[in-house]
Order: C-alpha cells, then sequence, then structure tokens
C-alpha cells in the first residue's frame, strides 16, 4: 500500500488491514515531497494520491472510504443488516464531504506547510465548517456509543481518523465532549493501534524501491 504516515485517510486503510488481519507493506509516500505526483506514481494511480493499494490480484484501489467497505466486507466491521449498513453509508460520505476537507486541509496549513499566501480567508471558511462538522458528530454521539450499527464499525474508523488529530489543525476538542468520550472508547477496540505505532510496526518499503522493483 501506498501510505503517507502522516495521512489520517492512509490512517483509516492501514488500520482496517491491521484489524482484519492482513499483512500489507506500505511504501511510504510523502505528499508533501511531491511523491504522489511522480510520474512513475501518476502512472499506476492516475489520480494521484494516497492510500492506493494493490492487491494480490493485480488490482489498484484507491479512495479511503472505498477501501474501508472493501476490505471489512464479510467482517464484523461492515454490517449487513440494510439499514445498518445504509447509516454507516451516510457516515462515510459525510466524512468525505464535511468532515475530511476542512478539518484535514486545516491540519495541513497549520502543522504541515503553512497557510498559502491568499488562503487567509480560506483558512476561516476551513475552520468554522471544521468545528459544525465537530458538532454535528458530537451531537450524534450523546445518544449512542458508536456510531452505526450498535457497535464499532468502519464508520467509527472513518472519522476517527481526523477527529483525533484536529487539535493539530487548531480545534479545541474540549468543544465537543461526546466526542472526546468516543475516541476513548475507538482507543479501547480490542486491536486498535495509534498512528504512530501503526506505520512504524508495518513492513514498510522506500518509495523509489518500489517503484524502481
Amino acid at each position: 500500500m501506498f501510505a503517507d504516515p502522516t495521512s489520517g485517510n492512509c490512517y483509516k486503510v492501514a488500520l482496517i488491514l491491521h484489524l482484519t488481519g492482513r499483512d500489507t507493506q506500505v511504501v511510504r509516500t510523502s505528499v508533501v515531497e511531491g511523491h504522489t505526483q511522480d510520474p512513475r506514481f501518476r502512472a499506476l494511480n492516475p489520480d494521484g494520491r494516497v492510500p492506493f493499494l494493490q492487491f494480490p490480484d493485480g488490482r489498484g484501489m484507491g479512495e479511503s472510504n472505498a477501501l474501508l467497505l472493501a476490505l471489512a466486507r464479510g467482517t464484523a466491521y461492515r454490517p449487513d443488516a440494510p439499514a445498518d449498513e445504509d447509516e454507516v453509508l451516510e457516515w462515510l460520505f459525510f466524512e468525505q464531504y464535511s468532515f475530511e476537507p476542512n478539518i484535514a486541509v486545516a491540519r495541513v496549513w497549520r502543522h504541515f506547510t503553512g497557510v498559502p499566501e491568499g488562503q487567509e480567508e480560506g483558512l476561516r471558511a476551513k475552520m468554522a465548517n471544521g468545528a459544525h462538522a465537530l458538532k454535528v458528530l458530537d451531537q450524534a454521539l450523546e445518544t449512542r456509543q458508536f456510531l452505526a450499527g450498535r457497535r464499532f464499525t468502519v464508520a467509527d474508523i472513518a472519522l476517527y481518523a481526523y477527529a483525533h488529530l484536529a487539535g493539530e489543525g487548531g480545534f479545541d476538542l474540549n468543544d465537543v465532549p461526546a466526542v472526546l468520550a468516543w475516541m476513548d472508547r475507538v482507543a479501547g477496540q480490542p486491536g486498535f493501534l495509534d498512528m504512530p505505532a501503526l506505520f512504524s510496526n508495518a513492513p514498510t518499503v522506500n518509495f523509489d524501491d518500489a517503484l524502481a522493483a
């Protein structure tokens, strides 16, 4: 799997691979260093984004939440009851439309790259929209232990990935106490590994070495 160890989207996929007992080699891919724009990587994934997983049968697949669903198929992490599955899908779409685009971008700008010139108003919009998304999540978690199907699922993995990094984007998680309590429940799940431990424990290969093979 091509993955940037600083990316919440990559963490999601690495975590479901780990929880479902799949051995996976991580190709360390730095977005900041421009690896995803490398023509050799673009030949594999024209979209030029990570995570990107290559299956044993030769297929390649991107999009973190699509990968969550594919890798969780047939496991307890993906409910098969229609109403529960619908709930999972609702949260996965919310995560990629309302949550990740605001919280992840604010985190990158504030924690890694600095705010691009002329994007000060854009950052303010990201902060307002991200705070709103966190409040929506907090309100839902006031009345439930987990997001869908009354148990821990890929919906929780998807939202946890950037919720637990939101502080690096300048968001105050003390404003969302139900989210904080839920994050503790997620971290207490059997087999759970946090982001640094997951990537430090995974078998890894250098980006250039992987593409030269």
